[in-house]
Parts: C-alpha cells; sequence; structure tokens
C-alpha cells in the first residue's frame, strides 16, 4: 500500500468534428476529482460514509488502496439532419444530460473494483440547446433547427458497478505491453446495460494504473491513477479498445421514462464499439487523445452506419 494520499484532476472533452458531421452523440463535458488512499476511513469521504463504503459488495479493501472521487458531466445528442426544422421521427432525438456523479472503488496490481451513483436531469433544463446555438453561432456553422422537439425534463438517477483485471503482471518498473478485461454494468433511467471489453496498451514506461477509455455510462475517473507511482519523467504508449455491450434501456434512445408522447427511436439492443488512441505523459501530467467508432444500432433514411467522435482527456496528478 502507499503511504500517502495521491490526488487527480481530470477534463475530457468530447465531439464528432473529427468526423466533419455534427449528429447523434455530438458533445461532452467532463470534469472529475479523485483520491486514491489506504483506506475510505482516510478518503475525502466523510468517516461515517467511508465506514458504509467499505461493506460494499465487491469491493473487498483489505489488502487495497481505495479511490474516492466525484464529477459533472454533460452531454448532447441530436440526430443527423440538424437543419429539419420538423419532427424527426426515424433518427435520434435532441437532448441533453446533465450529471452529478460520486465513485468508490479499490485496486491492487491486478484488479480494480469501483461502483459510481450518479444523479442528473435531462430536458431544457441541461440548456443543451442554448450551449449548441453559441457554438455554432462562434463557428459560423449551421444551427440546430429542432431543439424544440427535445426530452422533457425528468430527473435521472443511476447505479454503475465496474471491474478490470489485468491479465499479466510483469513486476517491472519499465513496462512496455499491457492488457486488460473490462466488465459493467448499469443500471436506471439514464442507462440499463450490461458491456465487456478487452484492451492492449502498448509503447514505454506503461503507467500501473487502469486507465481505459470508458462507453460514455461508465465514470472515466475510475483507474485513472496508478497503484504504484510512476518515477519515470516520461511515458508514452498507444491503446486500443473492442467491447460489445447490451442496451436494456437509454434515455437518449427511448425518449422520456413516463411520458408515451416523448420522442423515441427503434434500435438493436446490442452494440459494439472500437476506441484507439495514444497517451502522452510524466508522472504529473497526462494528455489522452482517442477515437471512438460505434455502429448506429437504427434504420434512418440516410443509410448512416457508424457514430464516430474523439476524446481530449488531460489528468494533473498531485
Amino acid at each position: 500500500k502507499k503511504k500517502e494520499n495521491d490526488y487527480a484532476i481530470l477534463f475530457r472533452f468530447d465531439n464528432d468534428l473529427i468526423s466533419g458531421s455534427d449528429d447523434f452523440y455530438t458533445n461532452g463535458l467532463y470534469l472529475g476529482f479523485v483520491n486514491l488512499s489506504n483506506s475510505f476511513e482516510e478518503s475525502i469521504f466523510p468517516d461515517f460514509l467511508g465506514r458504509g463504503l467499505s461493506h460494499l459488495p465487491g469491493l473487498n479493501p483489505d489488502g487495497r488502496l481505495v479511490s474516492s472521487g466525484f464529477s459533472f458531466a454533460h452531454r448532447m445528442f441530436t440526430p443527423h439532419d440538424i437543419e429539419n426544422p420538423d419532427p424527426i421521427l426515424d433518427d435520434m432525438p435532441y437532448s441533453g444530460q446533465l450529471m452529478f456523479s460520486v465513485s468508490a472503488g479499490t485496486q491492487n496490481s491486478r484488479h480494480l473494483d469501483a461502483w459510481t451513483i450518479s444523479i442528473g436531469e435531462t430536458g431544457p433544463i441541461t440548456r443543451g440547446a442554448e450551449l449548441q446555438f453559441d457554438v455554432h453561432y462562434s463557428l459560423l456553422a449551421p444551427e440546430a433547427e429542432g431543439w424544440q422537439y427535445q426530452l422533457k425534463n425528468e430527473i435521472l438517477v443511476n447505479l454503475l458497478y465496474e471491474h478490470r483485471f489485468r491479465l499479466f503482471e510483469k513486476g517491472r518498473e519499465t513496462r512496455f505491453f499491457d492488457a486488460m478485461l473490462n466488465g459493467s454494468g448499469g443500471l436506471g433511467n439514464l442507462s440499463s446495460f450490461a458491456e465487456i471489453s478487452f484492451g492492449l496498451r502498448l509503447g514505454w514506461n506503461i503507467p500501473n494504473d487502469f486507465y481505459a477509455p470508458t462507453s460514455l455510462y461508465v465514470n472515466p475517473l475510475i483507474g485513472v491513477l496508478p497503484t504504484n507511482k510512476n518515477q519515470k519523467k516520461f511515458s508514452f504508449y498507444l491503446f486500443g479498445i473492442i467491447g460489445g455491450s447490451y442496451t436494456f434501456n437509454n434515455i437518449a434512445l427511448d425518449g422520456n421514462t413516463f411520458d408515451e408522447n416523448s420522442p423515441f427511436i427503434e434500435y438493436d439492443h446490442f452494440n459494439s464499439r472500437i476506441s484507439y488512441g495514444f497517451v502522452l505523459g510524466s508522472n504529473k501530467f497526462h494528455l489522452i487523445y482517442n477515437v471512438v467508432y460505434e455502429p448506429i444500432t437504427w434504420e434512418n433514411s440516410f443509410q448512416i452506419k457508424e457514430d464516430i467522435y474523439g476524446q481530449l482527456t488531460f489528468v494533473w496528478i498531485f
């Protein structure tokens, strides 16, 4: 175990400009803070809460370091034809999501387990229409004409569990290769799903963390701090992840939970995801860039088959 606390601040910006479009998952902003300590009693949580978290199923804090964190996220979704002022019935509805999340986890050199609870809102209260209008206005981009048909205001509550397993442990200070299996599941009116993925990392001085570019509803704070401090001043590696999921419900596709007149889309509940990119960093700062490819799981009049977007992440460890 470590003798001192480690902290990290993470900022991530998501956008689909990489594909030259402005549709489906079109923009995301994420800001989070995470701590890695010897026990939940030493974490950023109050003592009474820390003692309770140590009994959560799956965490097994004995002999592991514990992580605690909180974050804010804002996401926007639009159909492909944003210049159409009429209701669009065969494509993703307009919606915004504003979420606050609290996460707690444990990790050693081989295993990571984490729980995250998220609460937030979808609908006009998230100001998605205003944010997209301001950005498009400043960039002289086409204005989205259909936000008046967005999902209505609804409180969102979601629970997430994630397990990550490093397939081997060489025990060497300098790592050139790493491989992980990741499994996660969510439950709530934001999104209920089950997902499994496999990731490879190849490069110079790969840190002993569990970083993996996640699907949208998995907290990117999970695994960002290394189990053992990286004493090297420079690290660089490439990564690739392939995963599959089954979605039971997703409010961005299914529409408002309790409104029969809410816009929605019929979609295939099985989906896949490919993510690839690079990490450039030191023992204090990480710059992460990755590209995400997801097949479109519904029929649309434009015959679009995929959603591609980029993610740019900055991590400050102190």
